[in-house]
């Protein structure tokens, strides 16, 4: 972690001039950014946002120190366990009976002699910023040590309990992460926020020894592509292959490319096969949600469809038009678990050609997913079915039925953990599934 320090005003000029020169030297790309380099420090967005509420309580064993963040000025000490319930007014903070902030909008809250700082009963390490921002709103952020943040990480994305190797892969691709995340809060000033939109941190809570060892066996390992510190994304399963991140996202990256997986364990993985039924209306009511309406459903297709099995597009036939989707919408928009999936009209059959080519032949498929005109079977390559449209109009409900767990690019986890069991090390298990990349 590094070492803490009062924020005066030089000290504050320097930390918002680093924010500001991360966001500006930052490549920014379809999918994500690069990162220039290593940072010994992240901020973490703890509260943000119309609701963030207008208070947060605050202990340490070691005491609390509470500055001015502009100008530096001590406001108050508290003691060794000594609570701070501070409310936000309307001009800045203060704490009945302790101090009084009126005024003074930033203020800083920092743990002594090594201590945690407690925020509502949940312990962190590092220091709290609050801000009451020009719209009323509170901004509460966590500013922690980058090996302290990827050990907290770690415990809330990977088992603790997965061998060594696995957590370490996981542990670089946090901090490749972190590092290339970018300024996706605009307009908030910190680096990631504390959910899945960014990658969940549960302060000091979620860490353990073997995720400490994890980001100790890697201290500051970094994973390159063409000289560049690249974001490392990764999801719980594949179903057997990874996804590259054209298919995905939309824009190609030469280290995010498809590779066999297959390492996973079908018995074990989370959703390595999955299966939803869907009625026609509650397919009508989620289009709805996505801001479509075409009416009463008459039939779904699936246009297109990768060698790994994920659907890249689809379209939804109404009653009142039709409406096409692309890329990861056509998991997102039904809220399914992964793009890779098979959609079946229940009480009807499917037909099946390869990769949409009308001149191909043509095979049945049944809803329970067995072959069964004239003596033929489902057409596949390697198991996977290339293109999939239903033909039979007005299905009560529909059968989908897929394979993995998340968006499909990058690092699958359980795949990871495969590899480890295997011998593989972590460095093995990084190259494996990103292309040509550089560790060091």
């Amino acid at each position: 972690m590094s070492k803490t320090v009062n924020m005066g005003v030089k000290a504050m000029k320097k930390k918002l001039f680093f924010i500001c020169l991360t966001v500006f030297v930052a490549v920014f790309a379809a999918i994500g950014v690069q990162a220039s380099e290593y940072r010994s420090e992240i901020s973490v967005g703890l509260r943000y946002g119309p609701s963030s509420g207008d208070s947060a309580t605050f202990s340490s064993s070691g005491g609390i120190n509470v500055y001015n963040a502009a100008d530096g000025t001590l406001l108050y000490a508290a003691q060794s366990g000594e609570e701070l319930y501070v409310q936000m007014g309307s001009t800045g903070f203060a704490a009945m009976g302790k101090f009084d902030g009126s005024g003074i909008p930033k203020i800083s809250l920092q743990p002594q002699n090594g201590s945690f700082i407690i925020c509502d009963t949940k312990p962190y390490r590092g220091y709290i910023y609050l801000e009451r921002r020009e719209n009323g709103e509170l901004l509460l952020i966590n500013y922690v040590g980058t090996d302290d943040y990827v050990s907290s990480v770690l415990g809330k994305e990977m088992s603790y309990s997965w061998p060594i190797e696995a957590l370490k892969a996981q542990a670089v691709c946090a901090r490749n992460f972190v590092l290339c995340r970018g300024n996706v809060h605009k307009g908030y000033g910190f680096d990631v926020c504390a959910t899945t939109h960014c990658q969940v941190y549960g302060g000091v809570e979620s860490e353990h020894e073997n995720t400490r060892r994890a980001v100790n066996e890697t201290k500051g390992v970094l994973a390159k592509y063409n000289g560049q510190v690249v974001a490392l994304y990764f999801f719980a399963t594949s179903g057997g292959k990874t996804e590259s991140v054209e298919n995905v996202w939309g824009s190609p990256y030469g280290y995010l490319k498809a590779v066999d997986d297959s390492y996973e364990n079908a018995d074990k993985a989370s959703k390595y096969k999955w299966s939803v039924k869907l009625t026609r209306e509650e397919i009508e009511q989620k289009l709805i949600a996505a801001g479509v309406n075409i009416g009463t459903l008459k039939k779904i297709t699936t246009d297109k469809v990768t060698d790994s099995g994920r659907v890249t597009q689809m379209t939804f036939h109404g009653s009142e038009g039709t409406h096409s989707v692309k890329l990861e919408k056509c998991r997102t928009i039904l809220g399914l678990y992964s793009q890779k999936f098979v959609v079946m009209p229940d009480g009807g059959i499917s037909i099946v050609t390869t990769s949409g080519n009308a001149n191909a032949p043509i095979y049945a498929l049944s809803s329970e997913g067995i072959g069964g005109i004239a003596g033929y079977s489902a057409l596949s390559e390697g198991g996977v079915l290339k293109s999939i449209n239903a033909a039979s109009d007005g299905a009560p409900s529909y059968s989908i039925n897929g394979g993995g767990y998340g968006h499909g690019v990058g690092m699958s986890q359980w795949g990871a953990r495969g590899m480890a069991e295997n011998g593989f090390t972590y460095d093995q298990i990084l190259r494996h599934y990103f292309t040509d990349i550089e560790l060091g």
